[in-house]
């Protein structure tokens, strides 16, 4: 039984309500009269869902997300830091080790906000609900998109479990449905060309556990990161999280998977961790069992290179670009992204909306934003001999350049704070290599 529900003046339609599809809701509720966000899960519970299956690793919000947040959602970091969430400096209170370099630990002025995944995405959801034009249709399953001459119109649905599908019609639909977006099928059946997509083969696995520690965080340190590096491709990432509990995080490429068992996890830490880290991970107290994650690749789908697409539908976050956990930059990615979709929309009246341009226009822009994040990601894959795959152009060049850096930076204030501030998309990459970085980089005697 079909039956259509419609709204009047304008209507977007999230279909996901994951971080992508909350700050995506958040955006649209400034553009259209009402905002829907479809989502699979039923949110009876707390705590990591389904949807989310990376939920219950270590996350990182870098920088350049931070501001984006406070713009979005006045005030919000301060009601996270109120009910537990950690608010540190991204270098002063952070042991960064990458290829075997740990950076100087200077104070940057770069931001970091320290919460688990569900605790994050629970306060924004409650403040993007808040909003008196945007609901959230939990349950719901999404069975396609329905069109004319062409060009979306809106989205069919149907309650989890129930043969009874309804439609809901829509100026706007935005795919906010991770890396198994449905864009480029919904493409296929419109008969529009599939965006080419790049890829990098990771074949990652992460395993992670809860902690609550015995003591003081090692060094006093609030993050640790131990990167993997050529002849060892694991790493390692001990965080602190909201109310006093630590999260371990494991990692390994191909091969190297760490073990699921708590005794198999807690060796593979010991080979991993620095001896204070070692110290107080040992004496921990555990809160949950090792949740293990598998990731098999990057990809970024290239729909900005696309000669024709639809009206009335786009894609946000991991459904575009899908970047290795492991950097931290994919919640960062997806709100660059909302913002870009937030700024096309501005400029443009609402026959521009109603057409072709909307899409054409914002995945150029997004495109601009993603392509940091993602050659960073693509870099620091490539620079691992264990990751499989065509190396980029000038690596052996790119590679020098990098590793004599990250060496320097070793105790070099100015150039641990350029990494971190590029790392963190708060800086454009090629401060890198500008005249100042490239002078402490290879000054006489390093």
């Amino acid at each position: 039984m079909t039956h259509a529900e419609t709204h009047a003046e304008t209507h977007a339609v999230v279909l996901g309500a994951g971080f992508a599809g909350l700050v995506t809701a958040r955006v649209l509720a400034d553009h259209f009269t009402a905002v829907t966000i479809v989502e699979r899960d039923d949110w009876a519970g707390v705590g990591p869902r389904r949807g989310v299956p990376q939920g219950r690793h270590a996350h990182a919000f870098l920088a350049k997300g931070y501001e984006i947040l406070e713009t979005l959602y006045p005030g919000v970091t301060e009601e996270l830091f109120q009910d537990g969430a950690r608010h540190v400096d991204f270098l002063a209170d952070v042991r960064f080790g990458f290829h075997g370099h740990v950076l100087t630990q200077v104070p940057t002025g770069l931001q970091a906000l320290l919460a688990s995944r569900p605790f994050f995405e629970g306060h924004l959801r409650r403040r993007t609900l808040a909003l008196p034009n945007v609901r959230l249709l939990g349950d719901h399953e999404v069975t396609g998109v329905t069109t004319e001459r062409r060009a979306v119109t809106g989205v069919r649905i149907c309650p989890r479990g129930r043969d009874r599908e309804r439609t809901l019609a829509a100026d706007l639909v935005v795919d906010c449905l991770g890396r198994s977006g449905r864009s480029t099928a919904w493409l296929d059946e419109l008969g529009f060309a599939r965006p080419r997509e790049e890829r990098t083969r990771v074949d990652l696995t992460y395993a992670s556990r809860h902690l609550r520690l015995s003591g003081t965080a090692p060094s006093g340190d609030r993050i640790v990161v131990v990167g993997a590096q050529p002849g060892r491709p694991t790493g390692l990432a001990l965080s602190e999280q909201e109310r006093g509990q630590w999260v371990l995080s494991l990692y390994g490429y191909g091969t190297h998977a760490p073990p699921a068992d708590p005794e198999g996890f807690l060796e593979f830490a010991r080979r991993l961790a620095p001896p204070d880290v070692w110290a107080v991970i040992r004496d921990a107290e555990p809160l949950d069992d090792v949740a293990v994650y598998r990731f098999a690749h990057c990809t970024r789908r290239r729909y900005d290179r696309l000669a024709d697409l639809p009206a009335g539908m786009v894609a946000v976050g991991d459904s575009q670009c899908s970047l290795n956990p492991v950097y931290g930059a994919g919640m960062t990615s997806a709100a660059l992204q909302a913002l870009a979709l937030g700024r096309c929309l501005r400029g443009m009246t609402p026959a521009m909306r109603a057409g072709k341009e909307l899409p054409k226009h914002y995945y150029r822009a997004s495109a601009r934003l993603i392509t940091q994040p993602w050659w960073f990601s693509v870099l620091g894959d490539h620079l691992l001999p264990e990751v499989p795959g065509k190396r980029l152009p000038g690596m052996a060049l790119i590679r020098r350049h990098l590793l004599r850096m990250l060496s320097a930076a070793e105790h070099d204030g100015y150039l641990a704070t350029a990494v971190m501030e590029a790392f963190g998309l708060v800086a454009p990459a090629h401060r890198l290599v500008a005249p100042r970085a490239l002078m402490h980089t290879w000054r006489p005697g390093r």
